[in-house]
């Protein structure tokens, strides 16, 4: 009876841990910027909204509206397998951004506090480790050609 006492209590405390692990995400506030002559794409996560600015020179506002509940779930499962401390450390596929081959891209991540940043890396090739969440950033923003 004890050993079936202590499986539910860890069972319940490990699904208020997980909910607790989102509840921290959705107050971070994430940040994808690609740049190059001629294209600037930036999109911002914070708050359950996303902001998205194609701003060269100053010529357009961002334009905001709220995360879709697969959105969010998207996004935040990407986001809970990165390492933030490890963040700065990931190396580029391609060095594309070298001689306008690609935008240069970063991540930036605000998170309890703590602001965390990748190296910069190729638009549309990002180091493997970050993937997932660019890939989940980049599918907030219409596709256009650049």
């Amino acid at each position: 009876m004890k050993m079936l006492f202590a499986f539910v209590l860890s069972l319940v405390m490990a699904k208020g841990c997980s909910d607790a692990e989102k509840a921290d995400w959705k107050d971070a506030t994430i940040k994808y910027s690609a740049i190059t002559r001629g294209f600037n794409q930036n999109i911002q996560v914070a708050f359950n909204k996303v902001s998205i600015s194609k701003n060269q020179r100053g010529q357009e506002t961002a334009v905001t509206r709220d995360l879709t509940d697969a959105e969010k779930k998207s996004l935040y499962e990407a986001a809970s397998k990165l390492d933030l401390d490890a963040l700065g450390n990931y190396e580029a596929p391609s060095n594309k951004r070298a001689y306008d081959g690609a935008a240069i891209a970063s991540l930036t991540i605000a998170y309890k506090g703590k602001t965390y940043g990748s190296k910069s890396f190729d638009h549309g090739n990002p180091p493997a480790e970050l993937s997932g969440i660019i890939n989940a950033l980049t599918a907030l923003a219409p596709q256009e050609t650049e």
